[in-house]
């Protein structure tokens, strides 16, 4: 029983570190995958679309491409938060570098980078990552 209730712990702990992950989604399918959370839309100063909501660890904003999202900012509410993901990356994901991590969701390659803000905060911006493809091209 102990072991199936680690297990289990374990398993919540993975899928809340990249939960709010919606990579190649429409505004659509977010809404209605965290239809609980509050949505707001952000254009930037060139027109492009962001859409942002408050999830329980993190700020996260979604960058828009046409209708899909193209790449996911994920900004910790605090520094125990940002060592919360930052632990969890480093026991999920292939650390690259001090800042960088590669994963791999639904068969898709992702890069995930720590970024500083114009305050000086630290966020993790996922993209997908588009080297992989490059070396299967070669």
């Amino acid at each position: 029983m102990k072991k199936v209730m680690i297990i289990m712990v374990f398993v919540v702990m993975v899928l809340n570190a990249f939960s709010q992950v919606r990579i190649g989604y429409t505004e659509n399918e977010i809404k209605q995958e965290f239809e609980d959370n509050g949505f707001y839309r952000v254009n930037d100063e060139h027109g492009d679309k962001s859409l942002m909501s408050t999830f329980k660890r993190a700020l996260v904003l979604y960058y828009f491409t046409g209708e899909i999202t193209t790449a996911v900012a994920i900004l910790p509410y605090n520094l125990a938060e940002y060592n919360f993901y930052r632990r969890q990356y480093d026991q999920l994901y292939i650390r690259t570098s001090k800042n960088k991590w590669k994963a791999m969701l639904n068969d898709h390659p992702f890069v995930i980078e720590i970024r500083k803000g114009v305050d000086g905060s630290k966020y993790f911006y996922w993209a997908p990552d588009f080297s992989r493809e490059d070396e299967a091209g070669k």
